[in-house]
């Protein structure tokens, strides 16, 4: 309950999804939702719709979708679930790496590491597949340090893993619902777990704790737990070869021409932003791990900087965007553990997680804007284009060459093709997808950029711009209708 307590009162002041913010200023999370009700409306994922996550993160959005149709606040629900349960891991994680009886130590260490680490403030701006992730890595780390530790109070307070037997179950299972979990919301995730069982795998067996075959059925168990269900849904729906497509190609493809350099330069701030991103979590990391070098002896001491090292690189294989480093912040439990391990000092506990809450909301308060009571230009125009949006109930949605935002979430709007907003690093055969959905028709209403060319080509196609007044870099139209199909509906 305390976790819960916690993680409610954090993620209400911080979450982009709570009660006192807006839907304005969204991107990943917009589509996302937008795609969950499109799944809840009989839509098929990658064949209706599709995006370069996995299925699990869809289902999620699709949840908070249910929950609550025109708001995130279902979300937010989910949310506060997901980090009581990061909580829950990464104390018991702590307990282990400070061998801490009463837990005290445990939860300082724990709270520095999700107050200052996962709720970041320059990463944490929308809920994206790194919280759900991050909630998967916690898991597994506590199961490798469950398992990878044998010695210590802390250890044996947990249970005997000594002998052999149905000791290692658990953990291991867990660590298989995590492998199963992470393959199916972003497969970058899927292998840092995958080292963090492996280092678990290999204490367990050279230290003669199971047979070499125990872990590997309980792992195959807890994944096949998570990954039977969407296997199922895929063959009834006919869909499992556009999963591989959309998921596994596409995103390959779509990678590959980001890193070919097919992707217009980004804005000076946001270059600066990224590299300062992927410095200052190199430098945390190291600061995290680097000091069980000097502290232990044997191969284990370089274990946590290993690790570490190898999670901010997989963090930056082409790196894009700067919150693909929230998942490495389990990994600061190490640093945060050394910060309290004589004595949890909690004034200087409590002072730096306030400062960190207040620095993250005056951030996101500054740059974002999306605090109820707080106005803009740019919320000016997109409550004007919402207003429009929202007066069409369950419209065809279509974000041509942009990514998508929040405008279809009042609505309760669906895709209005496959390609329906732009991927960074589109392949030849996504734009021609959407192109195609303009010449059709399809959309009820479209977000373009504002380009003379492709704007007289929507007004050529029946399409009137909305609110014309408004000059920004993307302008919304509405699909009209033309004559011949007035005369039809005449007759």
């Amino acid at each position: 309950m305390f976790f819960f307590l916690m993680s409610f009162v954090l993620l209400f002041f911080l979450s982009p999804d709570s009660y006192v913010r807006q839907v304005f200023g969204r991107l990943d999370s917009a589509m996302f939702f937008t795609q969950g009700h499109a799944w809840l409306k009989g839509m098929v994922p990658y064949v209706d719709f599709t995006d370069s996550k996995g299925p699990l993160l869809l289902a999620i959005y699709a949840l908070g979708a249910w929950l609550s149709p025109t708001t995130y606040h279902g979300v937010f629900w989910i949310s506060v679930i997901v980090y009581t349960l990061i909580f829950f891991f990464l104390y018991h994680a702590a307990r282990l790496l400070l061998d801490d009886h009463d837990g005290h130590r445990a939860l300082a260490a724990t709270i520095l590491c999700v107050w200052g680490g996962c709720l970041f403030p320059i990463i944490h701006v929308e809920t994206r597949a790194e919280d759900f992730g991050t909630l998967f890595i916690s898991a597994s780390l506590w199961a490798m340090l469950r398992l990878a530790s044998a010695h210590g109070d802390a250890a044996r307070a947990a249970g005997p893993i000594t002998r052999q037997g149905p000791d290692c179950a658990l953990p291991f299972f867990l660590l298989g619902i995590s492998l199963g979990a992470t393959f199916l919301i972003k497969y970058t995730f899927t292998a840092m777990t995958m080292l963090l069982w492996t280092v678990a795998y290999v204490a367990v067996v050279r230290q003669r704790h199971s047979t070499w075959w125990q872990p590997l059925l309980w792992t195959a168990l807890g994944a096949l737990l998570v990954l039977m269900p969407f296997l199922i849904y895929f063959l009834v729906e006919g869909n499992l070869h556009a999963f591989v497509q959309s998921y596994f190609l596409n995103t390959i493809a779509t990678v590959g021409n980001i890193a070919h350099g097919h992707v217009p330069p980004s804005a000076p701030w946001e270059v600066r932003q990224l590299i300062g991103g992927r410095i200052v979590m190199f430098l945390l990391l190291a600061a995290a791990t680097v000091p069980y070098i000097t502290m232990y002896k044997g191969a284990r001491r370089f274990l946590p900087s290993l690790l570490a090292l190898a999670f901010w690189l997989l963090a930056s294989l082409n790196y894009i965007h700067v919150h693909y480093m929230q998942i490495c912040a389990p990994l600061l439990l190490f640093g945060t553990a050394l910060i309290v391990r004589r004595r949890p000092r909690w004034p200087l506990i409590a002072t730096l997680s306030l400062l960190t809450v207040v620095g993250n909301g005056l951030y996101q308060w500054h740059h974002y804007r999306n605090y109820i009571g707080q106005e803009s230009a740019e919320r000016t125009v997109f409550d004007d284009y919402a207003a429009v949006v929202n007066g069409h109930p369950g419209c065809r949605i279509l974000f041509w060459h942009c990514l998508g935002n929040a405008l279809g979430v009042g609505a309760e709007a669906v895709p209005a093709c496959r390609d329906w907003f732009w991927q960074a690093g589109a392949t030849p055969q996504m734009e021609l997808a959407q192109d195609e959905a303009v010449y059709s028709r399809d959309a009820d209403f479209i977000v373009v950029p504002n380009n003379p060319r492709r704007l007289r080509a929507l007004e050529e196609r029946g399409y009137r711009r909305v609110h014309p007044e408004h000059d920004v870099n993307l302008v919304l139209y509405q699909r009209m209708p033309m004559k011949k199909e007035i005369k039809n509906h005449n007759h």
